[in-house]
Order: structure tokens, then C-alpha cells, then sequence
């Protein structure tokens, strides 16, 4: 945050990376058997990616990245500078469900 603070343009960059760039799990490979698709784990976790986790990823990113577009464009709209909207970005994915967040390795990026 002290770089955003500092660096609009870092500052933006970083929002949309927060806002955008977290749209797909952390997976770990290293045991999938590519004739059954079966055996990767999330990362953070080890637990196994199935067609439901997936689905309920996607779902939960698609809300809040819906939610944080609507968040910027009404703080934008009150001239907010973009290191205090992606101050605000943060604390919405904090208040994801654990799950979404251990998915996302969030305890890693937002140290």
C-alpha cells in the first residue's frame, strides 16, 4: 500500500490487478494424472479441485468482481484517489468466504 500510496499510476496498476487478476485459483499440478484429469490440488490448501469447488470459485468471483466494479466507479465518481479504492478493493476480497481466499493464496498477497 505505502508504493500505491506514493505512485498513482502504481496505484493503478495495482488496482486493476486486484480487481481483475485474482479471477483464477492458485492449482497445483504436480500430481494430475492427465488421462483422468484428476489429482490437482488447490495450492494453499491441498485439497482436491473438483468440477464443484470450481464452480463455486467462479461463482463467488463473478459477485465480487461485480461488486468491486460497482465500489471503484462510485468511489471514482467521488474523485477518491485510486490507492484509497484499492485500499477498499482489499478489504472486500478480506471479507470473502475463507475458502475463496485460501483458493487465491490471499494470505500471501495481502501481506
Amino acid at each position: 500500500m505505502k508504493v500505491a500510496s506514493q505512485n498513482e499510476q502504481k496505484a493503478e496498476e495495482m488496482l486493476s490487478a486486484f480487481t481483475y487478476g485474482l479471477n483464477n485459483p492458485l492449482i497445483d499440478i504436480s500430481n494430475l494424472d492427465m488421462a483422468t484429469g484428476e489429482g490437482a490440488t488447490y495450492t494453499a490448501t491441498g485439497q482436491p479441485v473438483t468440477d464443484a469447488s470450481e464452480a463455486l470459485f467462479a461463482s463467488q468471483n463473478e459477485s465480487l468482481i461485480k461488486r468491486n466494479e460497482i465500489l471503484i466507479a462510485q468511489e471514482r465518481e467521488k474523485g477518491t484517489p485510486a490507492a484509497k479504492i484499492l485500499e477498499k478493493v482489499m478489504q472486500s476480497i478480506d471479507q470473502q468466504p475463507q475458502s475463496y481466499k485460501d483458493k487465491i493464496d490471499w494470505s500471501r498477497l495481502s501481506s
